[in-house]
C-alpha cells in the first residue's frame, strides 16, 4: 500500500489493518481500582463489644456499559461489604 493510498484511509481502517483497533476501541475502568479494608473496634461503657468490618468484594461488580462513535465503555463498579458484629 502506497503512502497516498494510506493517506485516504481512515483511522478505524489503519487500525483493523494492524489489527489494533479492540485495543483502542475500547476502554474498561474498575471502581474502586484496588482494594481496601477498615477494621474498628469498639468496647462500649455499658459491656457491649462492637466489630465493623468493610472491604470491597474483589469477586463481583456491576457492569455499565455505553458505547458512542464506535468506542466502548465498560464500568465495572464493585460492591462494598460491610459485617457488624455485636457481642455482649
Amino acid at each position: 500500500m502506497t503512502v497516498k493510498e494510506r493517506g485516504h484511509m481512515s483511522n478505524t481502517d489503519i487500525l483493523k489493518e494492524h489489527k489494533l483497533l479492540d485495543s483502542f476501541s475500547e476502554s474498561t475502568k474498575y471502581i474502586p481500582e484496588q482494594y481496601s479494608e477498615v477494621i474498628t473496634d469498639t468496647l462500649l461503657s455499658n459491656g457491649f463489644k462492637v466489630k465493623v468490618k468493610y472491604y470491597v468484594d474483589m469477586e463481583n461488580s456491576i457492569l455499565k456499559f455505553s458505547e458512542k462513535n464506535s468506542l466502548s465503555n465498560k464500568l465495572f463498579y464493585r460492591n462494598n461489604i460491610i459485617n457488624i458484629s455485636i457481642k455482649k
